[in-house]
């Protein structure tokens, strides 16, 4: 029997009421399978059809203009697949801009609702694209600088940001999930909970990372297609 695939609104959701009607406010609100669908799109070259996915999700996600944290957050896979596409035709600065878009969305959400803070991840997962985006322009030291701090990161060692002047550790995250008492066994052998919480499976999954930027050649955004199924 496969394990249950568990993704991080599940835990998020396990937060707090307000957090679990946070989730159920964005899952109506955003409609995360349009994002997906452009990505592919963009994966098998069909770009005007994923930029009018693009487009129809970004109207979507921002209708009413609220500026809220469902907002917010929602628009993170909006300028995260939109890199992909820049980087796909070659505009790499776009893309990276496009990088430093969504992490930033992240934040504001986070700023507004404290239970979102395991997203802050995007503050590594971004280091980790723009080194591979360095890496397709053969730009070795750039690649290496944003590996070095992503690695920092990972190892508690740096911030991942600042929120309200705070700076917010990889070791919050940790805590974050392991005060959530009511995880049953499958909830905490997912590998999710896993690279969160134990930080030698996560430096084990940091080195396949590393590995795959050093040694592979090509590029493919990661952006979590589970989250949005």
């Amino acid at each position: 029997m496969s394990k249950p695939d568990y993704d991080v609104f599940h835990f998020v959701a396990m937060r707090s009421k307000e957090a679990r009607e946070w989730v159920d406010e964005f899952t109506l609100r955003v409609p995360r399978e349009i994002s997906t669908r452009a990505l592919r799109s963009f994966q098998t070259a069909r770009f005007e059809a994923g930029l009018r996915d693009l487009r129809s999700y970004r109207t979507a996600v921002c209708c009413g203009n609220r500026g809220d944290s469902v907002e917010f957050l929602g628009l993170r896979w909006y300028h995260s697949v939109l890199a992909y596409y820049f980087y796909c035709r070659g505009q790499f600065l776009r893309a990276s801009a496009e990088m430093d878009r969504a992490e930033d969305t992240v934040k504001k959400a986070v700023a507004q609702s404290d239970f979102l803070l395991p997203m802050l991840s995007i503050c590594e997962e971004s280091l980790i694209q723009k080194a591979r985006i360095d890496r397709q322009q053969n730009q070795w030291d750039s690649m290496k600088h944003h590996l070095e701090k992503a690695e920092r990161m990972s190892r508690n060692q740096m911030p991942l940001c600042y929120i309200h002047e705070r700076p917010v550790m990889e070791a919050d995250i940790t805590e974050y999930f392991l005060q959530l008492e009511s995880l049953n066994e499958q909830e905490r052998d997912c590998s999710y909970i896993r690279s969160a919480v134990d930080p030698v499976y996560r430096r084990q999954l940091s080195s396949t990372v590393l590995a795959s930027i050093y040694l592979v050649p090509g590029f493919v955004i990661p952006y979590g297609l589970t989250h949005a199924a």
